[in-house]
């Protein structure tokens, strides 16, 4: 099993730098700025999304799967990929509960258990 810090921390402190096109990166950022850090997440969650069949085939190992998590990824229709995060970040109810799960690792941190959680 992969860990999603081997792969996702370097999105996040990048921001997607030569993780994703230039252009790209330029939108996703005017939305960070915009929509605040949710949207750091839905962008890993939509990538993710896009790679599954190939994470998740019988024939990926270890070292394939790093290695396309670790590769740029060229979305085929860049527009859907921001109506799809615009209809997500407009769901209320999902925002609320991104807001609970960063309460809840909070406690976990604080109590010393985060180590233990499944991410």
């Amino acid at each position: 099993m992969i860990s999603s810090t081997s792969f996702v921390t370097k999105w996040y402190i990048t921001l997607f730098a030569n993780t994703v096109p230039y252009q790209t990166q330029l939108r996703l950022w005017d939305v960070l700025l915009l929509e605040g850090r949710d949207v750091l997440v839905i962008a890993a969650v939509a990538i993710l999304w896009v790679i599954k069949d190939h994470i998740s085939a019988p024939q990926a190992n270890f070292e394939t799967i790093l290695s396309l998590l670790s590769s740029t990824f060229v979305f085929e229709d860049e527009d859907a990929l921001f109506r799809w995060m615009e209809r997500l970040l407009s769901d209320a109810r999902l925002r609320a509960e991104m807001d609970t799960w960063r309460v809840e690792w909070a406690r976990l941190v604080a109590e010393g258990k985060s180590g233990k959680a499944l991410l």
